[in-house]
């Protein structure tokens, strides 16, 4: 994968990210728990693929507000 793709994945966590307020069932996919478990298998698999990838990069991409 490239990092237009890890980018691309992120992008699509960062829009799901559940939200407390949200009544929203499309963007509500599930519980933060859930969420947090998704991006960190990710960075499981992303890392094994590709020893370059960098997991806090990853990670800080997801996390980050969207809007």
């Amino acid at each position: 994968m490239t990092r237009k793709d890890y980018e691309l994945i992120a992008k699509i966590m960062r829009d799901t990210r559940p939200t407390a307020d949200s009544g929203d069932h499309y963007h509500n996919v599930g519980t933060m728990d859930e969420w947090l478990y998704v991006i960190e298998t990710a960075v499981l698999a992303f890392h094994a693929d590709n020893p370059k990838f960098q997991p806090d990069r990853f990670r800080k991409a997801c996390y980050a507000q969207h809007g």
